[in-house]
């Protein structure tokens, strides 16, 4: 529904707009300005088309989601793609994609030794902790729960206080635990029980449940 509208990635193919809408709002921009962009919506080389045509303009910096928009989230990344990226850009680039582990980091950082910046995304939502286990710090599996439940029960009490009633509330948190429920023991079948549940009740229940059954997994 995005791309077919010429948003988000839908404007790769399209550098001409994408140059025009720059020269726009840059003049009338108070903040700097970064972009994070696909490779392209259906071929690296629309980004590889790009990029060159970026180097003049004062941006902070391009963060690249190694897939294309068509993948959406599925498929694999493909670094190789982002380190042709690498030779044409001017300005510092930050990977995105799939840094799930301490060690897909790793491999990254081996790969491209000269990115010094890396954007988590879904991969901080299946794992809260693994921002700190890259940095080496390590909890408990008791002390991972004790957290996570400290943090469920914050987020979902500020919800309760700013969204539009509980089918707004169950429709937030249940997008959470489409991730989060990957850090839990059993975790196709909390999601199942998790997606059923109708009533603010029935989903409280469930929760306690899963935090109570077992520690969460590293």
């Amino acid at each position: 529904m995005v791309t077919r509208k010429q948003r988000g990635s839908g404007l790769l193919p399209y550098p001409e707009a994408i140059l025009s809408l720059l020269d726009f709002i840059l003049p009338q921009l108070p903040l700097k300005l970064s972009i994070k962009t696909r490779l392209g919506l259906n071929h690296p080389d629309e980004l590889i088309t790009l990029l060159p045509r970026l180097n003049d303009y004062p941006l902070t910096e391009i963060i690249i989601h190694a897939r294309l928009g068509k993948q959406l989230y599925k498929g694999n990344t493909d670094p190789d793609s982002f380190g042709r990226c690498l030779e044409l850009s001017r300005h510092p680039l930050v990977y995105n994609g799939d840094i799930t582990n301490p060690h897909d980091l790793l491999d990254l950082q081996t790969q491209f030794p000269s990115i010094h910046k890396w954007m988590i995304g879904r991969g901080l939502l299946a794992d809260p902790f693994l921002a700190l286990t890259i940095k080496g710090h390590h909890y408990s599996h008791e002390q991972q729960r004790a957290k996570l439940m400290a943090f469920h029960h914050d987020l979902f009490t500020e919800y309760q206080k700013h969204l539009a009633g509980p089918a707004h509330l169950l429709g937030r948190m249940k997008q959470i635990w489409l991730y989060l429920a990957t850090a839990f023991p059993e975790q196709q079948k909390l999601w199942k029980r998790i997606k059923k549940t109708s009533t603010i009740d029935h989903y409280c229940t469930t929760i306690d449940a899963a935090f109570q059954l077992g520690a969460v997994k590293k």
